[in-house]
């Protein structure tokens, strides 16, 4: 060889001066000593060839016409999305043991009611509605407004999440920059800026605070920010949201909606979302005072290429307009997209964020799936309401939530006692209330209290509040549905038995029931 270094198809490789640039003609070539043992993974290339040569990737001369091609072989591009620049705070083994907690407590709690539901009978999908409905009645947390169905959407994929964790996600991480959410084409549309101001002494301060609150909204634009209209549409079925904000670099005079949507197959409703959030970003210039003629046209952008679409049954569609809001609140909403990784952070931190709240024990010990089915459990009622429970004119009975009765379950037997006598009654249904007048407004005067008439509900309140305690009002209430055992409903018979040992021919009267 000569001591001149070769490459695999014989080819010689002059070296490069790193300083100068030039073919190093001064530069002594290297020798190699071969008679030198060396291990089958040492480099013995001299470092000034490069990365490639020492791999061999070089392509020689040879190899250049073989492929009719003078550039240099490349690697195949891939189409990677764009991460989010923002990053959520890291978590802590206290937070993630505590929403682990809360995710075994929803499980059992929503096990249990399901369990229920089953019992009174039905197809599995109707179980479901009922047990999704009875879970939205209750409150698990003591500081917020978040029932157990809003969380259980949160902790479980496969079910679509409310407005409450909607509103939720964006009061945590995006507040004062987002317009709170309406149903497109409904009455109730745009509501919350727009109120209808009637003619009573109020109207001057209705008209000035709702000034204010579109003045606050349009400094958002005009800052350079982004103003996020999350929309529900179709409604409960898909989340998405429109974002507005001010060219401030190519264009300053130039006002950008843009759509953003996770799911392609809803995409074809982003033109009417975007006409309704040009309507009313027009009315909301309006009413901040800007006159006719300065009101700024909107310009309405293509939908991002780079949109990270949703996983297929996971319903994370309110997850998704959340991470939009996010970006737009940090500044990063132009050309950033995100992954699944962050729509999972979000659901994490939001689970995170619920769970410090606190989580109500006494729901999960009422629905405790250990507790025997078809226990008999004994009240005492005054002889008033234990005799309308006997002819059958109380149907609901109201309790305080003690520990006690929170462990009833439906399928239950309530024994009724007064005095001497007993009266049995099976439970039905079980519905929780925060206060009596939303008991009565659910549930009826004439079935809690058959002496009353319907609109009689302050007495109502009053009778009730005579013989609860004060000072545990703040529990809440129970109202237990009752039902006439189905022994009682049939009819007794009675039959007469000759005893044969007795001669004297003595009846006796047996009374035998039907079971």
């Amino acid at each position: 060889m000569n001591g001149v270094l070769r490459d695999g198809d014989g080819d010689e490789i002059q070296l490069v001066d790193p300083k100068n640039r030039s073919t190093a003609t001064s530069i002594s070539t290297p020798k190699i000593q071969t008679p030198v043992r060396r291990k089958r993974n040492e480099n013995v290339t001299p470092v000034v060839l490069g990365r490639n040569v020492r791999l061999g990737a070089t392509m020689s001369s040879v190899s250049h016409k073989r492929n009719r091609s003078d550039l240099r072989r490349k690697r195949p591009r891939r189409s990677l999305t764009l991460g989010a620049t923002y990053r959520f705070p890291a978590r802590s083994r206290t937070t993630i043991a505590r929403t682990k907690r809360l995710k075994a407590s929803l499980s059992q709690l929503y096990k249990s009611i399901l369990l229920q539901e089953r019992r009174r009978g039905g197809t599995q999908a109707t179980a479901v509605k009922r047990t999704m409905n009875r879970m939205k009645s209750i409150d698990v947390f003591t500081s917020s407004a978040i029932s157990a169905q809003c969380a259980y959407t949160v902790a479980f994929p496969g079910s679509f999440i409310s407005s409450d964790v909607l509103m939720y996600g964006l009061e945590l991480w995006c507040p004062r920059q987002f317009i709170p959410f309406h149903y497109l084409g409904s009455p109730q549309a745009h509501t919350f800026c727009f109120n209808g101001v009637g003619q009573h002494e109020h109207a001057a301060q209705q008209v000035a605070q709702m000034q204010r609150r579109c003045v606050r909204y349009k400094e958002v634009i005009e800052s350079g920010s982004c103003l996020v209209l999350p929309y529900n549409y179709p409604v409960d079925v898909h989340w998405m949201c429109v974002l507005a904000w001010m060219d401030t670099g190519t264009n300053p005079a130039g006002y950008i909606v843009q759509p953003r949507n996770s799911m392609r197959s809803c995409r074809r409703h982003d033109a009417r979302c975007v006409e309704d959030a040009k309507t009313f970003l027009k009315g909301l210039y309006e009413y901040a005072g800007v006159p006719t003629h300065e009101l700024p046209k909107w310009i309405e952008a293509p939908s991002c290429a780079n949109v990270v679409e949703q996983a297929s049954g996971e319903m994370s569609c309110c997850l998704h307009t959340l991470g939009q809001a996010i970006l737009a609140f940090n500044g990063t909403w132009r050309n950033q997209s995100f992954s699944e990784r962050f729509v999972h952070s979000i659901r994490s931190h939001l689970l995170d964020h619920m769970g410090s709240d606190g989580f109500n024990i006494r729901v999960t010990t009422r629905s405790n799936t250990t507790t025997a089915v078809g226990r008999t459990r004994r009240m005492k009622l005054r002889r008033k309401y234990f005799r309308q429970v006997l002819n059958s004119e109380k149907t609901k009975e109201c309790r305080l939530q003690y520990e006690s009765y929170l462990r009833y379950q439906i399928g239950d037997v309530i024994q009724f006692q007064c005095g001497k006598d007993r009266v049995a009654r099976m439970v039905v249904d079980i519905q929780p209330y925060k206060d009596l007048k939303s008991m009565f407004a659910k549930e009826t005067v004439r079935a809690c209290l058959p002496h009353l008439r319907e609109s009689d509900v302050a007495q109502g309140e009053s009778e009730y509040l005579s013989f609860f305690k004060r000072k545990d009002l703040h529990l809440g209430f129970l109202v237990f549905h009752l039902r006439p055992m189905i022994r009682e409903e049939s009819p007794q018979k009675i039959y007469t038995i000759q005893e044969p040992k007795l001669g004297s021919g003595v009846r006796k009267k047996v009374e035998l029931f039907n079971r």
